[in-house]
């Protein structure tokens, strides 16, 4: 059963998933090729540490809802900063598709919800995220109501 209010989710078949890392691990080895951490253990480190970074500087600022618009101006000055890191690479800090993209497409598409638009972050983000969400691939993961507000 999926926790109430708990975002992203992936539901594939019999299987329930709702923690952003879990999800991404969970994708990296179910689907085996292209790998998204390194084959190195120094490369899967930096790789988790990216992916704890996102979580807990960007995923988790807008879980408060009692301090919302105080978490969303942190989280718009936050992003702004780190803007040049969605320019560095074709994907998020590296050349190929990895763990740190799958948490952050999903969370980039509600954004605008929140009342933060990528254009107003950057350039950099919002290349990254009209690029990236504007795939094919990406693209099959939303509902027909979803894919027309791209």
């Amino acid at each position: 059963m999926l926790p109430t209010a708990i975002l992203p989710a992936l539901i594939e078949r019999d299987v329930v998933l709702y923690e952003p890392r879990i999800i991404a691990e969970y994708l990296d080895e179910r689907f085996l090729h292209p790998p998204l951490l390194p084959s190195d253990p120094l490369g899967r480190a930096r790789g988790r540490l990216t992916m704890f970074r996102i979580k807990q500087e960007w995923l988790d600022r807008l879980q408060l809802p009692d301090q919302r618009d105080t978490a969303r101006a942190q989280l718009r000055h936050a992003l702004a900063e780190s803007e040049p890191l969605f320019r560095a690479s074709r994907f998020f800090l590296s050349p190929e598709i990895g763990l740190a993209d799958c948490m952050l497409l999903p969370w980039l598409w509600r954004l605008p919800a929140a009342g933060l638009f990528w254009r107003e972050l950057g350039m950099g983000i919002e290349s990254y995220a009209q690029r990236l969400l504007n795939t094919p691939l990406f693209q099959r993961t939303l509902s027909d109501a979803e894919r027309v507000l791209v």
